[in-house]
């Protein structure tokens, strides 16, 4: 990668995937942060790598009619938003663009026809019920917020309007209280989140919890309210307890899930009741469903209402634990968890040999490459339907791709922005299997 100094004036073309303007420089493509389309700017080059120039905004000469305020004072720093500078009706009309251009381009599906009308948030503020915050040290001073962009530098945060106003409102005094802890300097990360009945936080620990701060961090959860305090060293099933007064829960289709902080939900609860609401019209009702990738059970439970039986697969521990709880706090005993690593097909579970009729699945962020192969295949039974949750639309492409091409017809995506002010969106897919004539 080669340094360059140079200044010069571009004209964005339009915002890609990832949030970045478009331009061009001598025959170059030039990538600049924080621009809308349209505009005049002038931008240092500060990068060349192959195939393109990396950019940093340096002045706006004429904004474009897209462009608005940004209301986070450090937006321009964090490295959690990148489309705050944009106005709410730009930022929809994008994310629809991110994903017709990434069906096309990487999985070679022809979205018209297939993509519905852009599910916007009724609330694009205040609406992020999960962080982890980062902690580091500006000499004895702490440091509490979200790396910048591209690096490990953590951004001191003076608030954060994404936020739900009740973590927002946590900022300050852990900032307050990690420099009085004797193990302030062993404090990687304070994971917050927030249920429809309170405030859990978990400290992230390189040492054991001492006795002296045990007893602050109790007097902190007492004098916030905290709904739960747990410490964690390594991995969450070594968290242990430190305060608690309930559970935190959310609600969900008429039912509702426990969780830990730390554990995985949407971090968007409206939106997420939207996402469940469309994937059960989706999925219709039945006799066998399956719901891989179950987590805590938030597509598990609404399925066990529409079908008879119904097999959730998790790999993480706690998280099947925590849908088991689920499942028989809200009476749905027609559920079956399973453990499996379903990235690894030597590790599928012998559950998953009876075709069903309905396969949901909502992998991580890296897609269901190995399963969408399987289905492909054969290697997995076929289901006359399958809904296909994705947070990433390039993932969710190429594993597309891989599904049309193996004999199943993409008929409907439906694209939810869960994620205001970011690039970030989530999908809805459903696909049916293409009959066989003889």
């Amino acid at each position: 990668m080669e340094s360059l100094m140079e200044e010069i004036e571009l004209d964005v073309q339009k915002v890609v995937n990832g949030g970045a303007g478009l331009a061009y420089h001598d025959g170059s493509t030039v990538f600049v942060p924080f621009t809308a389309p349209g505009e005049r700017v002038l931008v240092g080059i500060e990068a060349r790598r192959k195939g393109h120039l990396q950019a940093r905004l340096l002045k706006v000469i004429k904004p474009g009619i897209d462009r608005v305020e940004p209301r986070c004072p450090v937006y321009s720093q964090c490295g959690g938003c990148a489309l705050s500078h944009l106005s709410p009706e730009c930022q929809a009309q994008l994310k629809q663009e991110f994903v017709a251009n990434t069906l096309y381009r990487l999985g070679r599906v022809e979205p018209q026809g297939v993509l519905q009308p852009f599910f916007a948030a009724d609330n694009p503020w205040g609406y992020r019920r999960r962080a982890g915050f980062k902690v580091s040290w500006a000499g004895n001073r702490a440091l509490v917020g979200f790396y910048s962009q591209n690096s490990h530098h953590v951004v001191d945060l003076p608030g954060c309007p994404v936020l739900r106003p009740e973590l927002e409102a946590l900022i300050a005094p852990l900032r307050h209280l990690i420099p009085a802890l004797t193990v302030r300097k062993r404090l990687l990360q304070v994971d917050v989140a927030s249920g429809e009945n309170g405030v859990g936080v978990v400290f992230h620990l390189m040492d054991p919890l001492r006795a002296p701060d045990r007893h602050r961090l109790i007097e902190f959860a007492k004098k916030l309210g905290l709904a739960s305090l747990i410490v964690q060293q390594g991995s969450r099933s070594s968290q242990k307890v430190v305060w608690r007064t309930q559970e935190l829960f959310y609600s969900v289709d008429g039912g509702q899930l426990t969780f830990r902080p730390g554990e995985f939900i949407q971090a968007n609860l409206e939106q997420n009741n939207h996402l469940v609401r469309l994937a059960m019209e989706e999925a219709k009702t039945g006799s066998v469903a399956w719901d891989l990738f179950a987590g805590i059970g938030n597509f598990s439970l609404p399925l066990a209402k529409r079908y008879a039986h119904v097999v959730g697969v998790e790999l993480d521990g706690p998280s099947l634990n925590r849908a088991r709880v689920n499942s028989h706090t809200n009476n749905r005993e027609n559920v079956k968890f399973v453990p499996a690593n379903l990235i690894n097909p030597l590790e599928w579970p012998k559950q998953l040999i009876h075709p069903p009729e309905l396969i949901l699945m909502d992998p991580p962020r890296d897609g269901a490459l190995a399963l969408s192969r399987g289905l492909a295949n054969g290697e997995i039974p076929r289901s006359e339907r399958l809904l296909y949750i994705s947070c990433d639309p390039a993932t969710f492409a190429r594993d597309a791709g891989i599904l049309v091409q193996g004999g199943y017809f993409l008929s409907k995506v439906t694209a939810i922005d869960l994620f205001p002010q970011t690039h970030h969106v989530e999908l809805v897919a459903t696909f049916h299997q293409v009959p066989h004539h003889t």
